[in-house]
C-alpha cells in the first residue's frame, strides 16, 4: 500500500491592511509564526526566552519585541503584543487574521501536530479566525476552529472487546482512547481552539480557556504536552513573564483542567471526563547566559476519584510504591504521572541552540529505583536548530529525534507503554 500527504497552510491576511499599520497577530503555539520567532532569537532579534512554558496567551504575556529590522517585520512587527496594548489601560479590539489548512491522504490517516482537526483518509480543511480584545491586564480573545474530514473508508482491525467501540485501538486490551477512525462517514465540526481570557498583573498570570499548552522545548514532539490534539478545558496560573529570583530567572505554571473521551472508544458515559493537574518549571541560571533547565510534570486520574486533595497533588511525592491489587496485578495508583525533564542551551553569537528533554512515564518504586534503573519507562527527545544567514534573509537548519519506545529493562522488568494506564482505560489522551 502506497500512501502520499499533501498539507498547505494559507494565511489569508487582510490584504487592503496598510502595512504601516500592521498590528501584531496572536502567535498560535506550534505555528509556523512561533517557529519564526524563535528562529529571531537565535539571530538575536528578539530577547531571550526558555520556549519551554508556551501558550498562544503566554506568547502574548511574553511580549516579543524585535530591536532590528527582519523578514516578516512589515507584516508581523513584533512591537510588544499584549503589554504594549495594554500600558495605555484604553479598550483594543483586533481581528485576528483567518487561517486556513488543507490536507490530503491518499492511503491512511495521518497528521502531525495539527490541533483539533482530525486527518483521515481523503480530504481534510479546516479554518480559523476570531478576535482579540484587551482592556488594561485583561485579554480576551475568541479564535476558534472550524474543520471537515472527509474519512473515507480504509482497513482497520475491529476492536473485539465487549463494550468497546468497533474502531477503538484494539491492541492493550482497549486501554488507550486512540480511535482507529471517527465513525464511517465525512464529518463537520466546531472547536474553541485558542480561545480563553488571560489577567496580567505585573509578572502574576492566570487564564482560563481551551488554548492548547506546550510544555518543554521540542518543535514536533512535545512528550508531556503539545498540540497533537484539541486544547483541554483548563484554568491556569503563575507567571507571565521569567521574575529574577538574585540566582537567575524563574518561570512557574500550574494548571488543572478536563480531559474528555472520544466518541469512539467505549459505550459507557460515566467515565468520560478525567481530571488533570501540571505543573512546569523553569530556570534561567545567572552564571550561564543561554541556559535554560526545567521540568514538567502532569498528573490525571478518573474523574470520579478525584478529590479537593488532588487539586494539589502536583505537590506530592514523586515515588510510589506498588501495591498488589485482588487480582495479583500491581500498580502505583489510580494516578497516573507523566513527568519530564529538560535543558536548551541557546548561543545567539552564532545562530545556535541545542536541547534534550528526559521523561519517565508512570511512577518510579522510589529515589533507589529511579537511580538504579533511569531508562525504565524512560523516553527521551534530543535536537538542534541552526539559522544561516543570507542578505535579509535566513535559513533555517533544524533536526529533532524523539524516542518513546521501551529501552532494554524491558528484557528483565514489564515496562509501561507511553501514554497508557492500567486504571484510566482512557489514557493520556483528549477527544
Amino acid at each position: 500500500m502506497w500512501s502520499r500527504a499533501v498539507a498547505v497552510v494559507v494565511v489569508l491576511a487582510g490584504v487592503a491592511r496598510p502595512e504601516a499599520k500592521a498590528q501584531q497577530q496572536p502567535i498560535v503555539v506550534g505555528s509556523e509564526l512561533e517557529e519564526y520567532v524563535r528562529a529571531l532569537q537565535l539571530q538575536g532579534v528578539v530577547g531571550p526566552t526558555s520556549f519551554s512554558i508556551r501558550s498562544t496567551s503566554a506568547n502574548q504575556t511574553a511580549g516579543f519585541v524585535a530591536d532590528s529590522a527582519h523578514p516578516w517585520d512589515q507584516r508581523y512587527p513584533l512591537n510588544g503584543g499584549v503589554q504594549a496594548a495594554s500600558a495605555n489601560g484604553r479598550l483594543r479590539a483586533m481581528l485576528i487574521d483567518p487561517e486556513a489548512h488543507l490536507i490530503y491522504n491518499s492511503a491512511y490517516p495521518r497528521g502531525v501536530s495539527d490541533g483539533a482537526i482530525w486527518a483521515g483518509k481523503g480530504g481534510n480543511a479546516s479554518i480559523s479566525g476570531g478576535i482579540q480584545v484587551v482592556w488594561g491586564p485583561l485579554t480576551a480573545t475568541l479564535l476558534p476552529t472550524v474543520y471537515y474530514a472527509q474519512n473515507r473508508d480504509f482497513p482497520i482491525v475491529p476492536a473485539s472487546q465487549s463494550g468497546v467501540s468497533e474502531y477503538a485501538y484494539p491492541w492493550h486490551g482497549s486501554r488507550i482512547d486512540w480511535p482507529q477512525r471517527f465513525g464511517d462517514e465525512g464529518f463537520a465540526k466546531f472547536d474553541w481552539g485558542q480561545s480563553g481570557v488571560r489577567v496580567d498583573l505585573g509578572a502574576f498570570s492566570a487564564g482560563f480557556g481551551t488554548e492548547n499548552f506546550w510544555l518543554g522545548p521540542a518543535f514536533r514532539n512535545g512528550i508531556i504536552m503539545g498540540n497533537s490534539a484539541p486544547g483541554f478545558l483548563h484554568g491556569d496560573v503563575g507567571t507571565g513573564r521569567p521574575v529574577w529570583i538574585a540566582i537567575g530567572h524563574l518561570e512557574v505554571r500550574a494548571m488543572f483542567g478536563r480531559l474528555v473521551e472520544s466518541d469512539h472508544f467505549d459505550t459507557n458515559p460515566a467515565n468520560d471526563v478525567r481530571f488533570l493537574t501540571g505543573l512546569a518549571l523553569n530556570y534561567q541560571p545567572k552564571w550561564i547566559p543561554g541556559l535554560y533547565l526545567g521540568a514538567q510534570r502532569v498528573l490525571y486520574q478518573k474523574s470520579s476519584t478525584a478529590g479537593l486533595d488532588d487539586v494539589f497533588g502536583l505537590f506530592g511525592p514523586f515515588f510510589r510504591e506498588a501495591t498488589v491489587l485482588p487480582d495479583g496485578g500491581q500498580v502505583n495508583d489510580s494516578t497516573d504521572q507523566l513527568l519530564s525533564l529538560h535543558a536548551r542551551w541557546l548561543f545567539p553569537q552564532v545562530g545556535f541552540e541545542a536541547y534534550v528533554e528526559y521523561a519517565r512515564n508512570d511512577f518510579s518504586g522510589s529515589l533507589r529505583d529511579f537511580l538504579l534503573e533511569p531508562d525504565h519507562s524512560a523516553g527521551y527527545t534530543l535536537g538542534l536548530h541552526k539559522t544561516l544567514p543570507s542578505g535579509k534573509h535566513f535559513y533555517r537548519l533544524r533536526a529533532e529525534a524523539t524516542h518513546l519506545g521501551r529501552l532494554l529493562p524491558v528484557e528483565v522488568r514489564a515496562s509501561p507503554t507511553y501514554y497508557v494506564h492500567s486504571l484510566v482505560h482512557q489514557g493520556y489522551t483528549h477527544r
